[in-house]
């Protein structure tokens, strides 16, 4: 980034359509195949978010939630471009640390206050759909910038 002051940062989880459907053996680090196994084979694409883990309450104990497709990027936008205070500074030859906190118990809150159903039929194995979908809005409210750091 050009060095100077910023007072809002934009960015998205997720990839670019044109990037999404193209030759995944030909792209650059990091979308290239051989690293961490995020690209769909049998649905054409990357995967944007994955998250599994374990729940008790589940049958057979596992959640696993790929959110991807084109109509699933996360577009994230943090700060005010009116305020004149920056949130983010850029100095010549130095390190600029931004730090995000994501809450994953704001993933399976729903915008309308419900809780996320992880136990129900298709659920808890999420690959798209309307649960995708679900899960993606979710996301869109679980991450949040919390500061930045010029570091010595």
């Amino acid at each position: 980034m050009p060095v100077g002051n910023y007072t809002d940062i934009r960015f998205n989880i997720g990839v670019p359509r044109n990037i999404n459907h193209s030759d995944p053996s030909l792209a650059p680090p990091p979308l290239d195949l051989g690293k961490g196994g995020m690209f769909w084979e049998w649905n054409s694409g990357y995967i944007f978010f994955l998250a599994e883990g374990k729940c008790e309450e589940l049958k057979g104990n596992i959640f696993h939630f790929a959110i991807g497709g084109d109509a699933r990027i996360m577009p994230f936008s943090f700060g005010n471009i009116f305020d004149i205070e920056p949130i983010i500074k850029i100095q010549a030859g130095k390190t600029t640390r931004i730090k995000l906190v994501l809450d994953f118990n704001k993933i399976v809150m729903n915008g309308d206050g419900s809780i996320y159903n992880i136990k129900s039929s298709g659920a808890f194995i999420v690959h798209g759909g309307y649960n995708a979908d679900q899960l993606r809005n979710n996301i869109l409210q679980s991450i949040q910038f919390v500061s930045s750091e010029v570091l010595e």
